[in-house]
């Protein structure tokens, strides 16, 4: 049995959310550099990663995103912090329709043993997802380790999936793979990967590679550290819409409490919006990978977020006056 008022309480006073809530006031004067240079951008802060247009480049869009990892992962367990950082900017190219190129880091240690796990991380990512890491910026004998890393991507145009343009109307895949476990020094990681063949899980990755080229979502993002209803939160607020979602709609491993899975960070994740005539077609496309997809509710033009079990309804989230980002 869900307690919606208790669920709520735990979702608003999550860390991987309310740590997002300065990112619109923060990144607001960037905006006006947007016209700067010679690339054309089509959408930046609010998406998984920015898309741009490089002049005399016709077929391809250009993919860029960059993530600085969770310090309380990297204290946790400083391999996992490496490997996640390739991960995380992987699945920041492929929620966009993309294929990841090329990535640089930026690495702050306190000391050598610590470097050395972080990296042998980063190379077992690398490994995974076939994607070379090519460059960076080293901070020797710094307080606090630290680490971040950006990713180059590129998609077909056309093909590209954007965070903001979900439509009332819309209904709302959660797709996930559940085949996985949650790790034992990092409660939220919901590790679908590290056991897995690098086939496999590029695989499961390419899911958004075919929906993509059938321009069947309208829009998307991947689960990430605000786990999957405050991921598709930071949807809603890129989108300027609402939703009301279907708490016993949701995938879910057999045995996880909602509370804990909601608040999870999954190996591979998606929160998509698409017209109701795809539906079927996107969730035979993710199982046909091995990812549990479901309808789990539908994007509405008032702004407010609304959990439903059972017939009861509560509101998680009301834009006009609450934020994840503020974007």
């Amino acid at each position: 049995m869900v307690n919606l008022k208790g669920l709520i309480y735990e979702i608003k006073n999550f860390d991987g959310i309310k740590r997002k809530n300065l990112v619109g006031t923060i990144i607001k004067p960037l905006n006006k550099t947007l016209n700067l240079g010679i690339t054309n951008i089509l959408g930046a802060f609010g998406e998984d990663s920015a898309i741009f247009e490089i002049p005399n480049i016709d077929n391809y869009y250009f993919l860029m995103a960059l993530d600085g990892i969770w310090y309380k992962l990297i204290d946790a367990d400083p391999e996992l912090a490496g490997y996640f950082s390739v991960l995380v900017n992987a699945n920041d190219i492929y929620c966009k329709g993309g294929v990841p190129l090329v990535m640089v880091n930026n690495l702050g240690i306190n000391s050598h043993q610590i470097g050395n796990k972080i990296i042998k991380g980063i190379m077992e990512g690398c490994k995974k997802y076939k994607i070379p890491m090519v460059g960076g910026h080293l901070h020797p004998n710094e307080d606090k380790n630290s680490l971040a890393v950006a990713i180059l991507g590129m998609v077909k145009k056309g093909c590209e999936i954007y965070s903001s343009t979900a439509e009332p109307g819309d209904k709302i895949i959660f797709a996930v793979d559940l085949d996985g476990n949650f790790n034992e020094k990092f409660i939220y990681a919901w590790d679908t990967t590290s056991h897995k063949s690098s086939e496999y899980v590029r695989n499961v990755c390419s899911s958004m590679n075919e929906i993509a080229e059938k321009k069947l979502l309208t829009a998307a993002k991947d689960i990430s550290n605000p786990g999957n209803i405050g991921t598709l939160g930071m949807l809603l607020e890129s989108s300027k819409k609402g939703a009301i979602i279907n708490l016993e709609d949701i995938p879910i491993p057999e045995g996880i409490e909602i509370e804990r899975w909601v608040k999870a960070y999954p190996g591979f994740g998606i929160v998509a919006t698409t017209k109701e005539e795809n539906v079927e077609q996107c969730i035979k496309i993710f199982r046909n990978k091995g990812v549990i997809a479901k309808e789990c509710g539908e994007i509405t033009e008032e702004g407010k977020l609304i959990l439903s079990y059972e017939g009861n309804k509560e509101i998680l989230f009301d834009f006009k006056y609450d934020k994840i980002v503020g974007i």
